[in-house]
């Protein structure tokens, strides 16, 4: 739903449209149509990073609560900012936060195409191909910033096939950032099914992505690693957390059950 006030104009000038006699007027209200829709972007995307705002987030959750189709809910946060910041002072971390934002905008919204068919369909039997992630130019496929300045983002996989789906997303995803010059990041995420609770699969999504995060940092402290590389874990409500890390020289991809269950409220 557009922003209440915004909602309102929107519903004055559809009146306005249907009382009309004046042909002149037309163009003054797709003039002021016109603007109403430039507020509404402007409201709903991030100043600095030009992905969607705390706003524009909050209103795409709300159409994903409504999903018929069970979506993916991917929690990320960038690794080392305060070190970044430290060392090179906050105006480089400000340009590595940006750099973050825009690879994850880069890979959610690009990719496979599937026409004539409502629903994105995972390709299920290569996981480790290229071209797996759906077509996510919808705009109810995207990712938001948690918080102005911040480097915590949530992205939304709206009707995607299940935790398939969701794997293949947040595998593109780790191999784009390992494979590019960008900012290492935790990535942690979960299937939201239909009539579930929202809140509830943010949280799941975050205590998989702060897994990732913390295996990143022991393996960094026990290689001595010079970056972080990416990671990512996906939470299994009741079942537990698989953790997934990149290849290295020193390690495999690692597979880990966490041993401890989640419950879906």
């Amino acid at each position: 739903m557009p922003h209440p006030k915004i909602q309102e104009a929107y519903e004055r000038i559809n009146n306005l449209e249907k009382t009309i006699e004046d042909p002149s007027k037309t163009q003054e209200i797709k003039d002021l149509r016109k603007t109403l829709e430039e507020l509404e972007l402007e409201l709903n995307t991030d100043e600095k990073t030009g992905i969607l705002s705390k706003t524009g987030l909050e209103k795409l959750l709300n159409t994903t609560i409504s999903s018929q189709w069970p979506s993916g809910i991917i929690y990320i946060d960038m690794m080392g900012l305060k070190e970044i910041n430290d060392k090179y002072g906050h105006t480089t971390g400000d340009i590595k936060i940006n750099q973050v934002a825009y690879g994850l905008k880069y890979v959610l919204r690009s990719g496979k195409e599937t026409p004539d068919h409502e629903r994105r369909m995972a390709e299920k039997e290569n996981l480790n191909g290229l071209d797996l992630i759906f077509d996510l130019s919808s705009k109810d496929s995207e990712v938001g910033r948690m918080y102005s300045g911040g480097d915590e983002f949530i992205g939304v996989l709206q009707n995607i096939e299940g935790y398939n789906g969701l794997r293949a997303a947040m595998e593109r995803l780790s191999e784009h950032f390992n494979s590019e010059d960008l900012p290492a990041i935790a990535i942690g995420g979960t299937v939201h099914a239909p009539n579930s609770s929202i809140e509830s699969s943010i949280r799941l999504a975050e205590e998989a992505m702060y897994e990732s995060k913390q295996a990143l940092k022991t393996r960094k402290d026990n290689f001595d690693l010079d970056s972080y590389d990416t990671g990512y874990a996906i939470n299994y409500p009741n079942i537990g957390i698989n953790i997934y890390l990149p290849r290295t020289e020193f390690l495999t991809p690692i597979k880990t059950k966490v041993a401890k269950l989640k419950k879906v409220e």
